[in-house]
């Protein structure tokens, strides 16, 4: 969920607090941890001013493919010195129509040209060894509603998801993305019970049908889209069983009490405990590579 700062805090970040955040992270936890941001092209930056950086949506589309991974991957190497292994970009979904959650940070209509930006985008950064996400998988460009404010389903048909909305998503895959977000609205063609990030169907369409094996990331839990009025523990022991590698979860004491849960729904049985080695595993080996 974005959260705005104030220009005081942003103004006081430099690279090297950052850096020593992450370095302080790793001497808590004991070991390399993988230090996640959200860095979109034309959207949501969290680094601000402290990576080069990337071009602007408009700029993207009339590069070169070579121009635009050398522009990605000059923002990446910024991103590497001071500690981020993992970004939550590039956006791939589709939009033609209104979408108020994705404004501003979508890249545009055409799901050819969103692709070739999104390959251009994870092969720069793999270039500066930042690990990309492509996202909202299978694809929110259709949303007429926030789905963090409100439940929001997409009632599209499923040939139009197929040759529009998957496209970018095939080839973000065959580009060797390593993470992908699943997105939080429900998609009646593909599961009408279920929210994508929710969804065993949408993780069946992502591992078999586009042969993905990296890491499904979830949009962030505690949306309203995503949790349809129940608590964040049952959300994310839901998310585990439909097939989540990593849980988003955005406010530290509603991600205690998720992995609180976790924990107790593999104790109690709900939740297979082999599910949740697999998840960690892909996790793991995930923050090796960065």
């Amino acid at each position: 969920m974005a959260r705005k700062m104030s220009p005081a805090r942003i103004a006081a970040e430099t690279p090297e607090a950052f850096r020593g955040l992450a370095a302080r992270l790793a001497e808590i936890a004991g070991e390399r941890v993988l230090v996640v941001v959200d860095q979109e092209l034309g959207g949501i930056q969290r680094l601000h001013k402290l990576v080069p950086p990337l071009p602007s949506v408009e700029t993207a589309r009339a590069m070169s493919d070579d121009q635009l991974a050398a522009a990605v991957e000059a923002t990446g190497r910024g991103m590497r010195e001071i500690g981020v292994g993992l970004a939550l970009s590039p956006v791939i979904d589709v939009v033609r129509g209104s979408n108020p959650w994705l404004s501003g940070r979508n890249l545009g209509s055409d799901p050819a040209v969103t692709a070739r930006i999104g390959r251009g985008y994870i092969r720069g950064l793999a270039a500066a060894g930042v690990i990309a996400t492509a996202k909202h998988f299978p694809g929110s460009g259709p949303a007429e509603t926030d789905p963090h404010d409100t439940p929001t389903r997409i009632t599209v048909p499923l040939a139009e998801y197929q040759e529009m909305h998957l496209a970018p998503f095939r080839a973000a895959v065959d580009a060797g993305v390593r993470a992908v977000m699943t997105g939080p609205a429900i998609v009646d063609a593909i599961d009408p019970a279920n929210p994508a990030s929710l969804s065993p169907r949408v993780m069946g369409l992502l591992r078999e049908d586009l042969g993905f094996s990296g890491v499904v990331i979830s949009d962030d839990l505690d949306s309203r889209a995503i949790a349809l009025g129940r608590s964040i523990e049952e959300t994310a022991v839901l998310a585990l069983q439909a097939g989540i590698d990593l849980l988003l979860v955005g406010l530290a004491p509603a991600a205690r009490r998720a992995a609180q849960a976790v924990i107790a729904a593999v104790n109690d049985g709900r939740l297979d405990r082999s599910r949740v080695a697999d998840a960690a595993d892909r996790v793991r080996r995930l923050g090796q590579l960065s």
